[in-house]
């Protein structure tokens, strides 16, 4: 009876989230004192250290009714519990560290509880890279970036929640201490960072088409499906869309070629493939005849046999590179643009840049198959990545833009169309400058024509952001048309 009644007590002593929220303001006043005396006496700085307590209050006015919004266990999200505490101290930069951690281990539930291998083989082009690569525990060795492109082309997260994750990233990346700069957070901008992550990620439910698609995956590799089974999974590419049609060839790919696999298996996948293969973009079945080049330069026989009879099951053959050779440029083109998003770029790009240019400069002309591919990382990682240049990389961008053929120049032109370039001139203004700068280089590849009216019209436009200018007036009158159909 006694230790019930504590109990009671116990319970009806628990203060209101209000109460505990005031008494933890006088806490943090408190603690910025004692903390400055100790400073001060150590003659250290003392200023600009952490967050103002009136930045810490704007965020934990709102914390409760974010958190409140998280509709899964709680009980292991240790990295919250951490980016709550780093918030209290005003350690702002540390907080968003722990709250990416979070969302990253998250995230990479999500991935383990769909089709972890299905991930990698739509994820990671480079073969040598995905030869590594084999269970949930392999998904660390994947860059944040990578992690989140991925989420974003099995279409796990939209177009609007890769593009927040990537801000947070960026964020993440460059506004820590190790990192010089002139971005600050805002005791608002870490709570609306962490309510993104919470309704994004944290709050991530299955699609019924991924749940589909997830579901075939599995069939494929349990047992031969009878001939009914095979066209009902036929059904389900009619509800996909086209990016989804591509994750799914490249998916079946990966799952053919692999050593694992079963001679059921396989012709499930036969059965499969050619209709899927007519339905995906010219862009996937290149990568998927890429792929074949990259086994056979490898010499992993096994593999590229299996790739081989993959490309004749669907009538791929046109996709072979004629060069196999080229595929090395391919492996190029993915590790640059991974090493481009990671926190480390401006050590790891200017040798894979000095690489690419090595590569292209081996060859009179482009094959067709990855030329878009091509200039659109050489143009992406040129635009830096908002914060500052590679600037022992960019001599190597600046060769390569120059060195464009024509046709080169008017995908350069276009390479506002790509998600990733559009996103960085809508928000960033040093790539923005960058980009009137590669106009500036391919300028002289176009005679006078709509495309150098185009040209000169982004060169011309004053607008902010930089981005802005698709929505101008001129723009949709003049050359919207023009830009849709090229």
């Amino acid at each position: 009876m006694v230790e019930k009644d504590l109990d009671m007590v116990i319970s009806n002593s628990v203060p209101s989230y209000p109460e505990i929220n005031s008494d933890l303001s006088n806490y943090m006043e408190s603690l910025d004192s004692q903390m400055n005396m100790v400073l001060h006496y150590l003659d250290l700085p003392a200023e600009n250290v952490v967050a103002s307590v009136k930045e810490r209050k704007k965020s934990f006015n709102n914390l409760e009714d974010v958190i409140s919004e998280i509709d899964v266990d709680k009980s292991s999200m240790i990295y919250l519990s951490r980016y709550i505490y780093a918030t209290s101290v005003g350690l702002f930069d540390s907080a968003l560290n722990y709250l990416w951690d979070a969302t990253i281990n998250e995230l990479r539930k999500r991935v383990k509880n769909f089709n972890v291998e299905y991930f990698y083989d739509v994820v990671v082009q480079n073969t040598e890279k995905r030869a590594k690569l084999h269970s949930d525990k392999d998904l660390p060795k994947l860059q944040d970036s990578e992690l989140i492109s991925g989420a974003h082309k099995i279409e796990m997260i939209d177009s609007v929640t890769y593009q927040r994750l990537s801000h947070i990233l960026y964020m993440r990346n460059w506004t820590s201490s190790a990192h010089p700069n002139d971005h600050s957070l805002t005791g608002l901008s870490l709570i609306d960072f962490l309510e993104t992550c919470i309704t994004s990620v944290f709050n991530l439910p299955m699609s019924e088409l991924n749940l589909e698609i997830q579901k075939l995956l599995a069939d494929v590799k349990k047992s031969l499906l009878p001939n009914n089974e095979i066209e009902a999974k036929k059904a389900l590419f009619d509800k996909l869309t086209s990016a989804q049609h591509n994750s799914l060839l490249n998916g079946l790919f990966g799952i053919f070629v692999s050593s694992d696999s079963t001679t059921e298996t396989k012709n499930n996948i036969t059965k499969l493939a050619p209709l899927l293969w007519s339905l995906s973009s010219e862009e996937t079945k290149t990568k998927i005849g890429t792929n074949y080049g990259n086994y056979s330069i490898n010499s992993h026989t096994e593999k590229a046999n299996s790739a081989k009879k993959f490309i004749d099951i669907v009538e791929g053959q046109s996709y072979i590179p004629q060069k196999l050779k080229m595929s090395e440029i391919s492996n190029i083109l993915s590790d640059l643009s991974t090493a481009h998003s990671s926190m480390n770029n401006f050590y790891a790009e200017p040798s894979l840049a000095q690489q690419l240019s090595k590569f292209v400069g081996d060859y009179s002309s482009m094959p067709e198959v990855i030329e878009k591919e091509y200039v659109e990382t050489v143009v992406n990682c040129f635009l830096t990545n908002g914060s500052g240049s590679a600037w022992n990389a960019e001599q190597y961008y600046r060769e390569m833009i120059n060195a464009f053929t024509d046709k080169q120049a008017r995908i350069a032109l276009l390479s506002f169309k790509n998600e990733t370039i559009k996103s960085k001139i809508d928000n960033w203004q040093l790539c923005s400058n960058y980009f009137k700068d590669l106009l500036n280089l391919i300028r002289p590849q176009f005679v006078k024509s709509l495309q150098l009216d185009l040209l000169d019209f982004i060169l011309n436009f004053n607008g902010d952001p930089l981005g802005n200018f698709v929505k101008d007036t001129r723009y949709l009158k003049t050359y919207a048309d023009y830009v849709k159909k090229s």
